[in-house]
């Protein structure tokens, strides 16, 4: 049995990586993990926690793995998933999925990712009956965050055998010490990160092969949201078009084929003439939502530069940006595309009149994608905000170096290509226009550029650096393009588009029997990144930001933080985890004294 850290994953079933963890440090605010590699040479069945089950062949070679903890004042919880791998586009098997089943046949060497949360035990609570359990919130809005002393213990791993209706025997153990500080800032659903991922519902409801916008819809849509929320998900998508992708042109792609295209969030029926708008889907949505905390933020898509007029075509003939809205002629019992700049406009006024009256407490802005010229679409503009009768805002995702050139504040929630960030980077801080709006934008990484991304192939320690590099760069948050959209069968194969897309770019996690995500190694290290950030944020009420800068400045600052690489970005290539839990530490003993 050896433990690693979360930050590095078995390739073709090894660990060619041999770094291995002796020991632990968290605060007791956060959230950590470990990785247990178990050496095995025969079909044997094992379960995990407190679980117990038999295989196929009755009782004998049977396992139980279990982890305790024990932290002087504190209640240690563990999370045990096996970890699941898939194939990477260089035909490697990497691991990546944390399989929620509780039992597992292997004959061969397996991992098993383990993650630890922390509580104060009910001893130390009765030990203290002044401090109630909004004493903790109260000490994260005050101007100085709660920086105690340390508690020492053990995390330990026991393996149980079991043989014919015998009593299990421990047969092994195994333990790591563990350092609790104690530090109070709030989890990345409590915080003030700003995660921007795009929803994709009607994928959902594709993969499990259920009604759009039905009950079973709805519920897989619930477990979808509390999963962003849990990343301190800020924003909510509302598609109000139909295919405003074009699939990602998915019509192209004959490898793994699937289908990828979104359908807007309202039912559009036309009878004597006169079109009747279904809200139900779209407003039960943000119900869902708001019922998870995000309830800041609405993004309109499907409005604004629309892709692939030409090869995917449109059905609107006197309007340029290609709108495709279906709707079902009742009069002639037959589905068709509004065709006419006429129509369009009275279902896009109808469409704002209903989200700006319902939705006044959030901010709303039209999104557009990677605009490719400097005037964007201002004509487009014209005609939505004739369609709205009122001004409206606009957010942008910029990708193109002569548009972020042309670009004018005010930029609030506007995001910016990691490959464009590179380029105003002097020494390690951003330098001019981009520093001076930093703190109201997002910045993003998408199909590129290579490096600092977030792909199956991409070191896992770049999902952690999502949260680093926003505090350090002074962003408010990340945007990414999807958190699910799914191939047709992702366990099968999650390559696609392999000539442009990276396997891993579609999404952070996969689709659970339970109707629910099921979490992967990448979405666990992008938790833990902004579960940093926020870590940060709490320190600079005590030290400043600039205590912090000069620690980080130690890991990511050497040289030149981010610099252009072609149409790739080089970043400083301390990817060892050790590293930046070393930092945090630093971090943490300066709010200490």
């Amino acid at each position: 049995m050896k433990f690693y850290s979360p930050s590095i994953r078995q390739i073709d079933n090894t660990i060619e990586d041999q770094r291995q963890l002796d020991s632990l440090w968290a605060m007791s605010s956060e959230k950590i993990s470990f990785v247990i590699k178990f050496e095995n040479d025969k079909e044997k069945y094992f379960t995990l926690g407190k679980n117990r089950c038999f295989p196929w062949w009755g009782l004998s070679d049977t396992f139980r793995i279990d982890v305790e903890g024990n932290i002087d004042g504190y209640e240690v919880k563990p999370k045990l998933s096996f970890i699941g791998d898939v194939l990477d586009d260089d035909d490697k098997r990497k691991g990546e999925i944390l399989y929620k089943t509780d039992s597992a046949y292997y004959d061969e060497d397996f991992y098993i990712f383990c993650e630890l949360e922390f509580e104060k035990s009910s001893l130390e609570t009765k030990s203290n009956p002044s401090k109630s359990p909004s004493d903790s919130d109260t000490e994260l809005n005050s101007n100085h965050p709660k920086a105690n002393g340390d508690s020492n213990g053990k995390i330990e791993v026991r393996v149980y055998s079991s043989n014919s209706y015998d009593d299990e025997r421990l047969i092994e153990t195994q333990y790591l010490p563990i350092t609790l500080s104690d530090f109070n800032f709030p989890s990345p659903k409590d915080g003030s990160f700003f995660l921007d991922l795009w929803q994709h519902p009607t994928s959902w409801a594709r993969y499990y092969d259920v009604d759009f916008f039905s009950k079973a819809h709805y519920q897989i849509i619930d477990s979808y949201i509390e999963g962003m929320a849990e990343l301190g998900q800020r924003v909510s998508t509302i598609v109000l078009t139909d295919m405003p992708w074009a699939g990602q042109k998915c019509y192209e792609v004959e490898k793994n084929p699937s289908r990828l295209y979104e359908y807007k969030m309202v039912g559009l029926r036309k009878k004597n003439g006169e079109f009747k708008i279904d809200f139900t889907p779209l407003d039960t949505y943000m119900d869902i939502c708001r019922k998870h905390g995000i309830d800041k933020e609405i993004n309109l898509f499907g409005l604004i530069g629309n892709w692939d007029r030409i090869d995917f075509g449109s059905p609107v003939k006197d309007y340029v940006d290609p709108m495709r809205v279906e709707y079902f002629d009742e009069d002639e019992n037959i589905y068709k595309f509004i065709d006419n700049r006429a129509d369009l406009k009275t279902y896009l006024s109808a469409v704002f009149n209903h989200i700006y009256e319902k939705y006044s407490d959030r901010q709303i802005y039209v999104f557009g994608d990677q605009p490719s010229t400097g005037e964007f679409f201002r004509d487009y503009e014209d005609f939505l905000r004739e369609c709205a009768g009122r001004d409206i805002e606009y957010k942008y995702a910029l990708i193109n170096d002569d548009v972020w050139d042309q670009v004018t504040p005010p930029m609030n929630s506007y995001s910016l290509n990691s490959k464009v960030m590179s380029r105003f980077c002097g020494g390690n801080r951003l330098t001019g226009k981009i520093a001076e709006n930093a703190a109201n934008m997002t910045w993003y990484s998408c199909c590129f550029p290579q490096t600092l991304n977030t792909f199956i192939k991409s070191d896992l320690m770049e999902s952690r650096l999502v949260g680093w590099y926003t505090y350090y760069f002074g962003f408010k948050g990340f945007l990414r393009w999807a958190y699910a959209i799914y191939t047709e069968d992702p366990y099968e194969d999650v390559r696609y588009k392999d000539y442009k897309w990276a396997a891993g770019d579609m999404f952070f996690v996969y689709p659970g029997k339970d109707l629910a995500p099921v979490k992967s190694m990448r979405e666990r290290n992008l938790y833990y990144g902004i579960s940093d950030f926020e870590f940060f944020k709490a320190a600079e009420k005590i030290i400043g930001r600039d205590a912090i800068l000069n620690v980080l400045d130690e890991i990511l600052g050497k040289g030149q933080a981010i610099k252009r690489n072609g149409d790739d970005i080089i970043i400083q290539e301390i990817l060892d985890e050790r590293y930046y839990i070393k930092a945090k530490k630093k971090i943490y003993d300066l709010c200490h004294k």
